[in-house]
Formats: structure tokens, C-alpha cells, sequence
């Protein structure tokens, strides 16, 4: 069990008992434009928001169509799963260990007036940024119109395809930005038996057989993902079968889910994750101030939890 990322069996915990294996991580890092970077003579990469919003005005050219970044603000899943990575940068989280709401804290102020300064202040986001879903990010990004772009991993895949790129070898991937810390909210997958299995033996076997580091080498090097097991990220960054471009990929995404934390383990999961891109589509748009949104968004959130 100490193969497997802590961050992924926690998504398969409840109160202390686990309850399957996972076979994926997920979560967002940082997508950029390796030839941008390299006329505009950037070599590092920011690794805090200050350093992130210089890079941005830097490489921010709306005249011919290239914004520096992007936030997206609408009122979906997707975005609001983005947020929480600003927000969990930040030093914030929705719920704490305990599951008591903190969502009203002086982090999640922090993160939504940094996303508005990138939006209305830097204007270094794309001004639809406030109506844009996951999808809108990730075209935008494979056309060419973004210097960078925070997205998931299957992003890797699209940008590596010439019928869906026009960025074909000119990207690369990082860790996303922080201001406390360079993390993005984690999204685990994972296998269980069901207790009404008539064939719980034959299940399990399966379910070991998903979670095992051959399985989960073959899913990391096919999509370009992070991996759940240790073991499996070293082997894949000493495969010469893979190209040192994928490689680097790989181990950048599975050390971002490493260092990063997975969503709360809540029953009304999915109702707080509504309420949170309600508060980030108010916020984004200009419908109310952070400082009136977050406290009435924390409220909701403990009548949905009932705390």
C-alpha cells in the first residue's frame, strides 16, 4: 500500500476504512507555449501568482489574437473544479479534515481578487473569460491564442494530435503557480466490490488487476497521465520506449498530485461543488463583490452539510 499515492487512496477513504484501489489521479497544471517563453527570453518558470502575472503581461499580445493566461467563470463543474485549484493555492479549502465548512476564510478572498485582477485589472485573460467552460480554455490553447493555459492532462494528447493542434511541439507543462503552494485539487478513480457481489472473489481480482503498476503504466504512457503508484513513475521516467518530452510530462503531473490534496469526502458532495461555481460565476461576472459571495456561499454550504 505505500506504492500508492496517499492522495489517491484518500478519495477511496471513509472514516478511517478504505474501501477500493485507485487506478487513476487527475488534477490541472500548468500548459505554456515553449516558443513564447523563448523569444520573449523567459527561462524559468513562475512559481508564485506575483511571477505568474509578470509572465502573463509579458506575453500577453490581445492586437494579434495571443492572451498571456486565462480564468474561466462560468457557472459549470469544470470551472468550479479549477477554481478550487486557485483556491487550494492559496492555503484554502471548502471543508476542513473534520468537515466543517471553511470555505470563509482570507484564502478564498485571496483567490477570487486574484482571478479578478487577471481578468479586469492584468486584462491579460481573454475578455470572455467570465463565460468560458473547460472546453473554450483547452480550443483556445490548441488554436494558438494562449501563452499559457491551466488544464487537465488529457490536454497533453489533443496539443500532441496535428488534426486538433495548431501548437504541435511549441508546448510544454509545469506546475501550476502558488501563492502558500504549487498544487491543484485532486480527482481520483478507483475500483471496489460491491457488497451485493455474488462473486466477490472474482471482483477483487479484478480490482487488483486495475490497480496493478503494469495496468497503470500502460493508462500513464497511452493518455499522458499522472499514476497512482511511485513504483510506476520511476519506471516510466527510465522507459526509453517513451519520449523524454512524455516522460517529463508524466512525472510533472504525477508530482502535482503528489503535493496536492483531493476533494472533501462528503455525501453532498456534488451540491457543494454547485454552490462553489454559483459563487465563482457571481464573482467572475461582476455580480457581486468577494467579500458579500463568500460568506453567503459558506452559509449555504452548512445548511447543504447541515453543520
Amino acid at each position: 500500500m505505500k506504492d500508492f499515492l496517499p492522495v489517491g487512496l484518500q478519495t477511496l477513504t471513509m472514516n478511517g476504512k478504505l474501501y477500493g484501489l485507485p487506478y487513476i489521479v487527475h488534477n490541472s497544471v500548468l500548459y505554456y507555449r515553449k516558443d513564447l517563453f523563448e523569444k520573449a527570453g523567459i527561462s524559468a518558470m513562475p512559481k508564485t501568482w506575483d511571477e505568474y502575472r509578470q509572465v502573463a503581461k509579458s506575453l500577453n499580445n490581445a492586437s494579434s489574437g495571443v492572451f498571456g493566461t486565462v480564468v474561466e467563470g462560468k457557472n459549470a463543474i469544470e470551472p468550479g473544479a479549477k477554481f478550487m485549484d486557485i483556491l487550494q493555492q492559496a492555503g484554502g479549502r471548502i471543508l476542513d479534515d473534520q468537515g466543517h465548512v471553511v470555505f470563509d476564510s482570507p484564502a478564498t478572498l485571496d483567490a477570487f481578487r486574484y482571478m479578478l485582477a487577471i481578468q479586469y485589472e492584468d486584462k491579460t485573460s481573454p475578455p470572455g473569460g467570465p463565460g468560458f467552460d473547460n472546453g473554450d480554455t483547452a480550443n483556445l490553447f490548441l488554436q494558438g491564442k494562449l501563452a499559457t493555459c491551466p488544464n487537465w492532462p488529457y490536454l497533453y494528447g489533443l496539443g500532441s494530435d496535428p488534426k486538433e493542434s495548431k501548437v504541435l511541439d511549441k508546448f510544454g507543462i509545469a506546475l501550476q503557480p502558488g501563492k502558500v503552494k504549487q498544487a491543484a485539487e485532486v480527482f481520483s478513480w478507483g475500483y471496489s466490490v460491491a457488497t451485493a457481489s455474488k462473486k466477490k472473489d472474482q471482483a477483487f481480482e479484478f480490482v487488483k488487476w486495475a490497480a496493478s503498476k503494469d495496468m497503470i503504466a500502460d493508462l500513464g504512457k497511452t493518455f499522458t497521465n499522472p499514476v497512482t503508484r511511485r513504483s510506476v513513475a520511476d519506471a516510466i521516467n527510465t522507459d526509453a520506449s517513451v519520449s523524454k518530452e512524455r516522460r517529463e510530462a508524466i512525472k510533472i503531473m504525477t508530482d502535482s498530485a503528489a503535493n496536492s490534496q483531493t476533494i472533501p469526502a462528503h455525501p453532498k458532495w456534488p451540491d457543494i461543488h454547485n454552490r462553489i461555481s454559483l459563487a465563482l460565476s457571481k464573482v467572475m461576472t461582476r455580480q457581486a463583490q468577494p467579500e458579500q459571495e463568500v460568506p453567503a456561499a459558506a452559509a449555504d454550504i452548512r445548511k447543504i452539510t447541515g453543520s
